[in-house]
């Protein structure tokens, strides 16, 4: 399972919160466990490597982030791989409706923020393709069929 990080309504990756509320956290926290796993749930690490890069055993890494995740802190994903199929949920109205949150959905699939960030049409056109249908696409079908990897799109975050 991948880890990422929860504060308020939308859930991010790690990396992106991190800098703010994780470190706020962070130094507040008397636990030392957690202050070294901390900086490495990044929203793509799995729990037995957050431990090994931490330097902490399996176990209390588990426990800490048992901790987190029952606090809402953070949430469990599964793994990405491109033979996974995803559907569009019905709360993708409220991107539609939302321009801050349309905002902040082209940040965070852009794979490179330097370039320019993904148009929102071409973003919800590709969250509807997500639609059911026979046979579901796969990742790697549907970066295939939108030509994914030409454009400026980290096709992990698209499905996140």
């Amino acid at each position: 399972v991948y880890v990422c990080v929860c504060f308020g309504s939308h859930c991010s990756p790690a990396r992106r919160v991190c800098s703010a509320g994780a470190k706020t956290l962070s130094d507040r926290s008397s636990d030392l466990t957690l202050r070294a796993i901390l900086p490495h749930i990044n929203g793509v690490n799995y729990v037995r490597r957050i431990a090994e890069e931490a330097g902490v055993d399996v176990p209390l890494a588990q426990q800490s982030l048992q901790c987190l995740l029952s606090l809402n802190l953070i949430t469990l994903v599964p793994v990405f791989q491109f033979s996974n199929t995803y559907l569009v949920t019905r709360d993708v109205r409220l991107l539609f409706n939302d321009h801050e949150l349309q905002r902040e959905c082209a940040e965070f699939v852009a794979e490179n923020a330097s370039e320019e960030l993904p148009a929102f049409d071409a973003l919800f056109s590709l969250y509807c393709d997500f639609v059911p249908r026979e046979p579901l696409l796969t990742v790697a079908a549907f970066c295939e069929k939108n030509n994914l990897f030409a454009q400026n799109i980290n096709v992990r975050h698209v499905s996140t």
